[in-house]
């Protein structure tokens, strides 16, 4: 019987080692708190995402005490009550919350999924760079790569919203300017 026991205790703490690896070799900082709000788990990204001290964020930590850390080192803007009130009721609520919040000038999709238990699971990922290139792209849509300039289509989309402005009574000025050879230029330079 110590033999089967043992054996049980080591299969468990090789599972929680590998459980542990996997939780702390996530891209994704991740969260578990119970229905009052107290840290159950979380992993090495979470803590770095947010430059909390490890020591802080262990578990059985509330939720307010980082959020209030990190009022102190201005990672956290807004009512911090208010904010763990609301991701408690909804989590209760059993619904799915997503947010995201700008940090440090970094943009953080935060998901927030219920358990069954009361409380719930949050993943934290940082989408600065996939934010990044969407601004980008969004701006490319809209001015020329190279002279940075508005292009057609923004310059369509301007007269439609004017026009849309526009009384019967009342006039529209377009002032139109053609440069020789400009797309020669453009296109050398």
């Amino acid at each position: 019987a110590a033999g089967v026991t043992t054996t049980l205790y080591l299969r468990q703490r090789r599972t929680t080692a590998r459980i542990h690896t996997a939780i702390n070799n996530m891209t994704q900082g991740l969260c578990m708190w119970s229905p009052t709000a107290k840290l159950i788990l979380r992993n090495e990204t979470y803590v770095k995402m947010y430059g909390l001290a490890p020591e802080l964020a262990r578990p059985g930590s509330s939720l307010r005490s980082l959020i209030d850390h990190r009022i102190k080192v201005g990672s956290f803007t807004g009512n911090p009550d208010q904010y763990v009130a609301d991701l408690v009721s909804e989590n209760a609520k059993g619904k799915i919350v997503s947010a995201m919040r700008e940090h440090a000038g970094r943009y953080i999709a935060i998901v927030n999924h219920p358990m069954p238990n009361g409380g719930w699971v949050a993943t934290h990922e940082d989408i600065t760079e996939r934010r990044r290139a969407e601004e980008r792209i969004t701006h490319l849509a809209h001015y020329d790569a190279l002279t940075d300039l508005p292009n057609r289509t923004l310059f369509h989309d301007q007269i439609k919203r004017e026009l849309g402005h526009v009384a019967p009574d009342r006039q529209l000025a377009v002032l139109y300017i053609d440069i020789d050879e400009f797309k020669g230029v453009n296109d050398a330079l």
